[in-house]
């Protein structure tokens, strides 16, 4: 009897935890803002034409089309989604110029401004890791890492074969939901139940 109540506590407590939601936005041109809450992206069609972004001390490549939230150059942007955190991006570009494709090339300098693919938490300095497929779409994942209320990230996604100077792309974001205080508060009430039954099971 005490290890089906034990079961079922525990299926209790995973249930009150924040669950996994999708936030889907879409966009096109040169610059815009997507979900949640507004946030803006750029599109630099030549980071070459710019100082700021080829001048000396920079380790950028230059003549590169870079597509960015909030954009090349534009610093940060802020997490502003109380009710979720995020855990996963995911991008897909469509009718890109024959042969321009999301550059790979693994950026040689985290610490540095550069042109290069990448995604950085910035509050907690944890780089998240990109995934590739098919040439138009990239995934960013922080394993153990999440964008909560308040958090200051970028990401930057860098094309090779060539400029374009619009984009037209389709995504997600993966969120985990933010418990409610009385939902924390009852998930510690459950969990100390399971405790105690295993405590009890473990003695007797």
């Amino acid at each position: 009897m005490e290890t089906r109540y034990l079961v079922l506590l525990t299926a209790m407590a995973a249930s009150l935890t924040g669950q996994c939601a999708t936030i889907a936005f879409s966009g096109s041109g040169a610059s815009g803002t997507i979900n949640p809450d507004s946030l803006p992206w750029l599109l630099i069609p030549n980071d070459s034409t710019t100082a700021l972004y080829c001048g000396p001390g920079t380790i950028n490549r230059c003549d590169i089309s870079v597509w960015g939230v909030p954009g090349l150059g534009a610093v940060e942007a802020t997490w502003e989604d109380a009710s979720a955190s995020a855990v996963a991006f995911t991008i897909t570009f469509t009718n890109l110029p024959s042969g321009v494709t999301i550059d790979q090339t693994a950026d040689p300098d985290k610490s540095s401004f550069d042109d290069y693919t990448r995604f950085i938490d910035l509050d907690d300095n944890v780089v998240w890791t990109p995934s590739y497929s098919g040439g138009n779409t990239v995934t960013f994942t922080g394993p153990g890492d999440q964008l909560s209320f308040g958090t200051d990230f970028f990401l930057n996604i860098a094309f090779t074969g060539g400029n374009i100077e619009t984009a037209d792309f389709a995504g997600s974001w993966t969120a985990v939901s933010a418990p409610e205080p009385g939902t924390m508060a009852l998930t510690g009430l459950v969990l100390l139940g399971a405790t105690v039954l295993a405590r009890r099971g473990s003695l007797g």
